[in-house]
């Protein structure tokens, strides 16, 4: 869980752009993945194996009802470092830094009361306030 908490956290981070004069790169992930898999047809059944493998270990561990028992209302803090990559890191000011984790704990919070009506259809089903927060 502790992965994909991280693994999440990596994905918004890297899609991140901050508006510049200068070309912004943005994240080359899934071109890269998408690169490796013309490369190496095997690749692509690893990978969607490996995910496969994950959903159902996920699913597994929610369905434990002893993991009822583990269930917190404490508040996680998770430390994060940002690294500017870019031409010239000046920049990306502290002040963006810190609103972008503001941001970040705005939206793992669950917003404002009314924020549940924003949410795009689909997802309102699994629309819910996590107590994970993020910090410097």
């Amino acid at each position: 869980m502790k992965k994909l908490c991280y693994a999440a956290l990596a994905v918004i981070i890297c899609s991140l752009s901050f508006s510049s004069t200068a070309q912004v790169k943005k994240c080359l992930t899934d071109q890269k993945m998408q690169e490796l898999f013309q490369s190496d047809p095997q690749a692509r059944l690893r990978y969607e194996n490996t995910q496969l493998m994950l959903d159902q270990k996920v699913k597994q561990i929610l369905s434990n009802p002893a993991l009822k028992l583990m269930k917190t209302n404490a508040i996680m803090t998770v430390p994060v470092v940002v690294h500017i990559v870019y031409a010239n890191p000046t920049q990306v000011t502290d002040a963006t830094v810190a609103n972008q984790i503001d941001t970040l704990n705005k939206y793992y919070s669950g917003g404002g009361p009314n924020d549940s009506l924003r949410v795009y259809t689909p997802f309102r089903t699994t629309y819910g306030r996590s107590q994970i927060r993020f910090c410097m």
